[in-house]
């Protein structure tokens, strides 16, 4: 405190900039997230925005993992958390360009069990490059040559593919590897056709594209014990949260937050019986 009363204008500007590039918990305190559209008109980018400053206790945990992710520590991350916990927004839209600004020519790839959700999801954080605040943190900003809602590209050559997961995505490698909600809800789960053509998609094509070192995360709310996730885990998982050595050869960090805790080991550090967001969802 005694030394940022001598700071200038200029060096907390860059006290600024090196927090956001380092820590993207930082970032995601000084971003301007786009929530909602203002308008129906998809073409106009005009966003509803919500500037945080403090975070929830589970979006704080979510974003300390992902920099684990981020820093090369986790390679591989499973978050299950209950709909409307915002996970896709901190994950999609602040996580992966966050991701790809701090360091030049990042592949991220995003899919989701449709590709107009990914296309959706691709605009909000396109959305999110576009803001002041964001050339203000970092040197990178949109290239002109690539900005589409599902494919577009930063100045400093990092790259955002947003898809389909059972559609194919094709032509990119990738760095990071984002698969958020591969099912669309309890139907789809609970379809033996869908959970198949979805865990093919995931080891035929998804898999397939990643580099050498690179991450993945799958962020979802659990619908049926056999879905993309549930193949993966141990068959004898019985819910815990940590480091899991996976079916498919792999060590997965596994993040299970429930709307109302019921394990002591939860990553928020609950006690059972406790609520996930209880400034928005009381119990009930």
């Amino acid at each position: 405190l005694r030394a940022s009363v001598f700071l200038q204008p200029i060096d907390v500007i860059a006290a600024r900039r090196e927090l956001a590039r380092r820590s993207v918990t930082d970032f995601a305190s000084m971003a301007e997230i786009p929530t909602v559209p203002v308008t129906a008109d998809n073409d106009l980018d005009a966003y509803h925005t919500l500037k945080l400053g403090g975070l929830a206790l589970h979006h704080r945990t979510l974003l300390g993992a992902l920099q684990k992710v981020a820093d090369g520590v986790t390679p591989n991350l499973m978050v299950f958390m209950p709909p409307g916990s915002a996970k896709s927004t901190y994950v999609d839209v602040v996580f992966a360009p966050w991701f790809m600004a701090r360091k030049p020519k990042q592949a991220v790839i995003l899919t989701s069990y449709g590709s107009d959700l990914a296309r959706k999801q691709g605009r909000r954080a396109r959305a999110l490059v576009k803001s002041r605040g964001f050339g203000q943190l970092f040197d990178a900003g949109l290239s002109a040559d690539s900005a589409a809602a599902d494919e577009w590209t930063l100045t400093n050559g990092s790259e955002y593919m947003a898809g389909g997961i059972t559609s194919g995505v094709t032509g990119n490698r990738a760095d990071l590897l984002v698969i958020d909600d591969p099912v669309r809800g309890r139907e789809d789960a609970d379809s033996e056709t869908m959970r198949r053509k979805t865990r093919d998609a995931y080891d035929d094509d998804l898999t397939t594209r990643l580099k050498p070192g690179g991450r993945q995360v799958v962020i979802q709310t659990r619908w049926n014990q056999g879905d993309l996730s549930g193949e993966i885990l141990p068959e004898n998982w019985a819910g815990e949260s940590g480091m899991i050595d996976c079916r498919d050869g792999r060590s997965w960090r596994v993040m299970r937050v429930p709307a109302i805790c019921d394990r002591a080991d939860d990553p928020l550090g609950r006690n059972i019986g406790d609520t996930l967001w209880p400034e928005w969802f009381g119990p009930d």
